[in-house]
């Protein structure tokens, strides 16, 4: 399923790559011109460098982006895993509390059973005659 994926994401790049390569090459890309970014007149450059910022800005966006996701995802799973091992410990610490309580439990009423065992033979009743 990995190579899969990984496979399916080489396409799409290598589709992209090719896609952006001859739409570049064409002459309307090449000639020059000034842009106004927000009330900013830029100098002149060809209008694919424009393209390519405007698509290299985006990809670092997404990937500061899914860094910081991937990140904060691990810091979680890392906090989780901690309470879950407290938790584990704390379910073993009362385990051993119960079979302590079951331990002295079946004592106790085994210590009773023996008592009324030698209670009850000791009022041993005399054979008829």
């Amino acid at each position: 399923m990995k190579i899969l994926k990984w496979g399916g994401v080489f396409v799409i790049a290598f589709a992209a790559a090719w896609i952006l390569i001859f739409t570049f090459t064409q002459a309307q890309f090449s000639t020059s011109a000034p842009i106004k970014i927000f009330g900013y007149t830029t100098a002149q450059f060809p209008i694919y460098v424009f393209v390519a910022s405007a698509f290299g800005i985006g990809l670092l966006i997404g990937f500061s982006a899914a860094a910081y996701y991937f990140i904060a995802g691990q810091a979680k799973i890392r906090k989780m895993t901690k309470k879950i091992k407290a938790l584990e410990s704390s379910l073993s610490n009362v385990d051993d509390e119960l079979d302590k309580y079951r331990t002295a439990t079946e004592k106790s009423k085994n210590q009773k059973e023996a008592s009324s065992r030698e209670k009850s033979d000791g009022k041993k009743e005399p054979p008829a005659s």
